[in-house]
C-alpha cells in the first residue's frame, strides 16, 4: 500500500541503520539444484548462485529500496540491511505449492480465508492428483499430442508458480495446462453448488459459497474419483458457458440471474444432467444453450418485477424463500429438448459411515473404539500412529467418558471411516 510504501522509504532516508529491526524482509525461493549454496558454520552459509530464485513476499520492500535509489543515485544504501528468509526447493510439484502457501501466510498485509485454510485437506489434495492424471481430448481421436489437462489450483497462485519454476515459461506447458482451464476452488464451489440447486448459497458470496460447500464435502468425507472429478469439470463447464450466454444477452442482475439459471435447469431435470457428454465434449450443446437462453431471461424478469417489493434484490437472492418462487416459474417447456443424462449427478451423496460416527452418542461410546481395535488384530488394518491414537480415543473415554477435544474428534472419525472403508461392519 501507499502508506507501507512511505514507511519503508522515510526509514532508508532518515533511520537506514534500523531497516533490519522495523522491516520483516523478504521470503524467497530458489531450486535446490542448480544452487551454489554451501554452510560455513552452525548459522552461517556462503551463497554463491541462486537457480530460479524469486521473491514470493516483500515486493514492496524491494520495489520501494530500487526506487529510492533511482530517485536520488547519490544515496548510499550501504546501512539499508533487508533480512531474507531463503528456501531451497526440490525440483518436484510439492515445489510450487510450497511457494504459493508462502505467499499466501507469510504476507501479513494478506487477509487469511478459510479457503486458504482449507487447501491442505484430503479431499483437495486428492482432487488436485486427479487434476494432474486425468486428460481431456481436443477430438476424438484422442492422440497423445492433443491432451491436455485443467488445472486445479489448490492454493493462490499454483498455475503460475508451476509455470514459472517447474516449467520455466515453457511453450508446451501453455498448450497441455491452457489458462483458461484453470480454476480456485471458490469457482469449483460456486459452480458444484449451483449445479447442485442450491443457488441461494451462490448468492452469499464466495467465501459463504465456499464454506458451504467445504461443509458439505467433509461432512460426507467424500473421496473424488475419477467420475466425480469429470463431473465437476462439467459444472464448471456449464458455469462458463452459461455466464457467457448470459453476458451477451446482456441481462441485469448476473450474479443471481447465473445461479438459478443452472440451479433450475438442474432441478427440473431432477439432476439427470448430461455430464458424460459435456465432459467428452468439453462444451454444452446447442439445445443447451437454447434452454440457458430462455431460463435466464425468465429468471432475470422475474428479479426485475421483484424490485418493488425487495429494492436489494441480490439480498433477496440469498433467501430459500426466493429459490422456492423461481422453481414455480414456468420456464421448463424448453427442457424437453434437453438430452438427458444416464446417471443423476449428485455432489454431495450421503456417507452413512460419516453420519453415523458424526452423532456424540456414537462416538462417545467405549465399546465402538474396543470393537474396532479388536478388529484390527485380525484385518491389520491401521497403522502403528493409528493405533497411538485409537488407544488415546479409548483411554481419553475410560476417563471423561466423552471426546471433547476437537482433535480428538477429527481423529474418531479418520479411523472410523478408514476401517468401514476396509471392511468394518457397523451396523
Amino acid at each position: 500500500t501507499q502508506k507501507t510504501n512511505k514507511g519503508i522509504s522515510s526509514t532508508i532516508q532518515n533511520d537506514p541503520e534500523n531497516f533490519v529491526a522495523f522491516n520483516n524482509g523478504i521470503s524467497a525461493v530458489a531450486l535446490d539444484k542448480g544452487s551454489d549454496v554451501h554452510r560455513i558454520d552452525d548459522n552461517l552459509f556462503l551463497i554463491k548462485s541462486l537457480d530460479k530464485m524469486q521473491i514470493v513476499n516483500g515486493g514492496q520492500t524491494t520495489v520501494t529500496i530500487y526506487l529510492c535509489s533511482k530517485e536520488d543515485e547519490n544515496r548510499n544504501l550501504e546501512k539499508v540491511v533487508v533480512p531474507i528468509k531463503l528456501t531451497l526447493l526440490k525440483q518436484n510439484d510439492e515445489a510450487a505449492d510450497l511457494v504459493s502457501n508462502i505467499a499466501v501466510f507469510a504476507n501479513t498485509q494478506t487477509a487469511i480465508s478459510k479457503s486458504d485454510l482449507a487447501s491442505n485437506k484430503p479431499f483437495y489434495k486428492q482432487l488436485e492428483e486427479k487434476s494432474k492424471s486425468i486428460c481431456c481430448y481436443m477430438d476424438e481421436s484422442h492422440s497423445k499430442d492433443d491432451c491436455f489437462y485443467w488445472s486445479f489450483e489448490r492454493t493462490n497462485g499454483l498455475y503460475n508458480t508451476r509455470k514459472r519454476i517447474l516449467y520455466n515459461f515453457s511453450r508446451g506447458f501453455e498448450k497441455k495446462y491452457p489458462e483458461k482451464n484453470k480454476f480456485s476452488k471458490k469457482l469449483l464451489a460456486k459452480a458444484v453448488v449451483a449445479a447442485s440447486s442450491y443457488p441461494f448459497q451462490v448468492c452469499l458470496g464466495n467465501e459463504k459459497c465456499f464454506q458451504f460447500f467445504n461443509e458439505k464435502i467433509e461432512q460426507n468425507a467424500i473421496i473424488p474419483s475419477d467420475i466425480y472429478y469429470k463431473d465437476c469439470i462439467s459444472s464448471l463447464i456449464l458455469w462458463r458457458e452459461a455466464d457467457l450466454i448470459i453476458k451477451k444477452a446482456k441481462l441485469p442482475i448476473k450474479a443471481a440471474v447465473l445461479p438459478y439459471t443452472i440451479g433450475y435447469i438442474a432441478e427440473k431435470l431432477h439432476h439427470y444432467l448430461d455430464f458424460d457428454t459435456i465432459w467428452h465434449t468439453q462444451k454444452i450443446n446447442s439445445n443447451l444453450s437454447f434452454a440457458i437462453k430462455i431460463v435466464s431471461k425468465t429468471i432475470s424478469d422475474y428479479f426485475n418485477s421483484n424490485l418493488v417489493a425487495h429494492p436489494n434484490i441480490l439480498m433477496w437472492g440469498r433467501k430459500p424463500e426466493c429459490w422456492r418462487e423461481i422453481l414455480c416459474l414456468n420456464a421448463d417447456n424448453c427442457l424437453s429438448l434437453v438430452d438427458k443424462g444416464t446417471r443423476k449427478i449428485d455432489f454431495f451423496p450421503v456417507n452413512l459411515a460419516a453420519e453415523f460416527i458424526s452423532k456424540a452418542s456414537n462416538y462417545n461410546d467405549l465399546s465402538l473404539w474396543s470393537d474396532l481395535l479388536r478388529w484390527n488384530e485380525s484385518c491389520h488394518c491401521f497403522s502403528s500412529n493409528d493405533i497411538k491414537k485409537l488407544q488415546e480415543l479409548i483411554s481419553t473415554l475410560q476417563y471423561s467418558m466423552q471426546l471433547s477435544i476437537k482433535k480428538h474428534k477429527e481423529n474418531a472419525k479418520t479411523l472410523f471411516l478408514k476401517a468401514v472403508n476396509n471392511g468394518y461392519n457397523f451396523n
